[in-house]
């Protein structure tokens, strides 16, 4: 937000520097992200956080630096004359949906003449970003970055049939908006109409076939109260964010509605003449009083690390214009102004005596680690044990949204009939609860495609949402995605491709690391996976997810072009499974002995299969086996693959003499050939 220098110390005396402004709002929390000196002026750039919607205004920033500085703050005013005919003659207003327009006011002005503004007016508008149009837009938008107040103003003798409705439920679905472009528009906008035609999308921008030109000499200006989500909602679905949207969606002061018209009319007849209409109409469905909060002297001192006085506590809230209701105890009660929308529990007061008794004052003092002997939760150290192993494997951890679009949901072959929609969505791309990562993953490697980043090596731990019978389950699960080259592109040697043996093999090391023991992969028939490149992952007794290469139909709906693995593992699932104990015996004594062998299977025996029954063999001497080489073609005959296999042998008692390694080594592929070899 820019705020030149010269309109704060319109509202307050203040002496200081420029640089010394910005380094007491700086420390207050409102970041002077530059300073910039336009039409021979200082103009300060300050970054706002969404909670300090109030300070989204000329007299927001000048509270702010009055009570940071302990300055009075005097509010624009300007006499009004109504001098016209009354307003009810001129105009009706009906609000059909009170909920998201709970205060609607609006005047008239008559006989005005629209043309340019002063050039004191314009430089104004153009030092803060806005466009200069002419002096009624002109004063609107200077009305808006006095008091942080939108308005709007439409020409009156382009208001079919002199009836203002504001409606959530109309038969519009376009709108011509002063941008000159027509936009479609969702169903559940916020409108502002006529008996006839929509006039302006409420709160964001207002309508080209309403808007005042040079030859309009009647003006309704309205000033409201719109529900911060409504905006919000549309704004986004348009993907139309305005000054007027911003200011709606952070929270406006109801109290300057009203305060922000009659300014805005006065200003407009100043400049364009004619005569306010007398009166103005009002469309309130509720009252807006201040909130009244408590704060304990003894929970802000022990919180901040201070020792002020009950004294000092109050001399504090006065500068923040907080009203004392009531001391007792060392409790005091607090009248909030309406324009402190942030200020809703009694920390949001502490943390106004830190920013305002400054945190540099804050003491410093040593701080105390105290040990806790309560066991952490297991879902949650089988989730950090389960990031830690991923990202010692080299991948990268991506964070998605838990809601997916309805057009992802092709994706979800399997998990159709759980979905669960949101009642209330803050916008069809976000209406579902995913049943499963794949979607949100997928739309992160299609952007990162589309952004020419080609190789993905990533993982996501977070939750899952399904229906099951009449329950509803929230589990967490992680998800991994391979594609592209498993290594930084080398001229020796090239790098591959990854595969779905890499995958696999991550997927055996992440259950390695948790202590899981012997895992299995079964075939599986699932639709969103490759036919011949998928399986089902086993834990003990345990279904605990899946691994495969996405169906190359389903990356065709989304767009992508190269092979993606992916595998998906359920942590709730893997918590119900038995972890092995970890036993540590010495280090061997003699040396291993190692001997390779390979045989030619039919390609449906699995690796798994020729495993079980190496080890079935139950040889004393056998430390471990490792699968070294797979090979096929055409030279071995069709549906036969070759398979090696390393055997590591030793006696923990003795040096093993090559007879008995032999020997040993006969009686276990003897056995294995028997039962696999064609």
């Amino acid at each position: 937000m820019k705020v030149p220098l010269s309109a704060l110390k319109e509202l307050l005396p203040l002496t200081l520097s420029e640089n010394k402004v910005a380094e007491v709002l700086t420390l207050a929390g409102l970041e002077v992200e530059g300073i910039e000196h336009a039409f021979k002026e200082t103009v300060f750039d300050i970054s706002l956080t969404p909670n300090l919607g109030h300070c989204m205004s000329f007299l927001g920033i000048a509270r702010e630096l009055g009570a940071l500085l302990d300055l009075p703050v005097k509010f624009p005013k300007l006499p009004l004359q109504e001098e016209g005919r009354p307003i009810e003659e001129l105009i009706d207003v009906e609000v059909y949906d009170n909920e998201n327009c709970p205060l609607y006011t609006c005047r008239i002005l008559e006989g005005i003449t629209v043309g340019p503004s002063p050039s004191s007016l314009a430089e104004l508008c153009e030092k803060c970003g806005l466009r200069s149009v002419n002096n009624v837009v002109d004063v609107t938008n200077f009305v808006m970055l006095l008091l942080g107040q939108p308005l709007h103003a439409f020409d009156l003798d382009k208001i079919d049939k002199k009836k203002i409705l504001v409606s959530s439920k109309t038969p519009y679905r376009q709108l011509f908006t002063l941008d000159g472009k027509e936009r479609d528009l969702p169903e559940e906008a916020l409108l502002i109409c006529d008996s006839r035609q929509p006039l302006a999308i409420a709160g964001i921008m207002g309508g080209e076939k309403s808007s005042v030109s040079s030859a309009t000499t009647r003006i309704l200006i309205e000033s409201a109260a719109f529900h911060p989500a409504a905006i919000r909602k549309v704004s986004k679905w348009l993907s139309l964010r305005t000054d007027s949207s911003i200011r709606f969606e952070k929270g406006i002061d109801p109290q300057a509605v009203p305060q922000a018209l009659d300014l805005a009319a006065a200003h407009i007849q100043q400049l364009a003449g004619g005569k306010i209409a007398r009166g103005k109409i009002v469309r309130a469905s509720r009252e807006f009083l201040p909130k009244e909060l408590s704060v304990r002297k003894e929970r802000i001192n022990s919180l901040l690390g201070t020792t002020l006085s009950l004294g000092e506590l109050l001399s504090l809230f006065k500068r923040l214009n907080f009203d004392l209701l009531q001391e007792e105890d060392e409790v005091i009660r607090l009248r909030i102004p309406t324009y402190r929308n942030d200020i809703r529990k009694e920390i949001d007061l502490i943390e106004e005596i830190a920013r305002l008794f400054g945190f540099n004052h804050i003491p410093l003092r040593a701080e105390r680690y105290l040990t806790s002997r309560i066991p952490h939760d297991a879902a949650y150290l089988l989730e950090k044990n389960t990031r830690d192993t991923l990202l010692k494997e080299g991948l990268q951890e991506w964070i998605t949204c838990d809601l997916i679009s309805p057009s992802v949901t092709e994706l979800l072959h399997e998990h159709k009939e759980r979905l669960i929609p949101v009642l209330k969505p803050a916008s069809m791309d976000q209406s579902i609860l995913r049943p499963s990562l794949l979607p949100s993953l997928l739309l992160c490697v299609k952007h990162n495609f589309d952004h020419q980043n080609s190789d993905l090596y990533s993982f996501e731990i977070g939750r899952v949402h399904f229906k099951e019978k009449e329950d509803y389950k929230e589990e967490s699960a992680v998800g991994i995605v391979l594609a592209g080259k498993s290594s930084p592109y080398h001229f020796d040697p090239k790098p591959r491709e990854f595969d779905f043996l890499d995958l696999k093999g991550i997927v055996e090391n992440l259950l390695e690391g948790l202590l899981f023991d012997d895992p299995c992969f079964k075939t599986s028939h699932l639709p969103s996976f490759h036919p011949k490149r998928q399986a089902s992952i086993h834990v003990g007794t345990e279904r605990a997810g899946v691994i495969g290469q996405l169906h190359p139909a389903l990356l065709q709906h989304m767009e992508i072009e190269k092979p993606v693995y992916f595998a998906e593992l359920s942590l709730f699932a893997l918590s119900l499974c038995f972890k092995k104990r970890v036993f540590f015996s010495g280090l061997p004594l003699f040396p291993s002995s190692q001997r390779d062998w390979t045989l030619t299977v039919s390609d449906r025996v699995t690796i798994r299969e020729l495993t079980q029954a190496i080890l079935s063999a139950s040889s004393p001497l056998l430390e471990r086996i490792t699968l070294l080489d797979l090979y096929k073609s055409d030279q071995i005959g069709k549906d036969r693959k070759n398979v090696t296999f390393r055997f590591i042998y030793r006696d923990p008692d003795k040096t093993l003499s090559m007879d008995r390694v032999e020997q040993e080594h006969a009686a276990i592929t003897g056995k294995v050939a028997e039962q696999f070899i064609i």
